[in-house]
């Protein structure tokens, strides 16, 4: 389970920090491999990227309402 949780978090990482749409504020050795969080460079389109998150059925994206950004969980 280890492993897995750490392929799939690498994974989503990469595809952030590669996006240029995307950021992460977390320096990559205090990443979390169960909750993974970013931002949006624009923070004006969280709205329409959460819309369209639970459109695909993906749900509870939202970050901790006191620092926002988007929180992943890979459970």
């Amino acid at each position: 389970m280890a492993r897995t949780n750490a392929e799939k978090s690498s994974l989503l990482y990469e595809c952030i920090d590669a996006s240029g749409l995307y950021h992460n504020l977390v320096r990559p050795d205090c990443r979390s491999r169960m909750n993974v969080t970013f931002r949006l460079t624009d923070p004006a389109l969280d709205a329409a990227f959460l819309a369209g998150a639970e459109a695909h059925g993906m749900l509870q994206l939202k970050g901790h309402r006191s620092t926002g950004g988007i929180r992943a969980s890979l459970y």
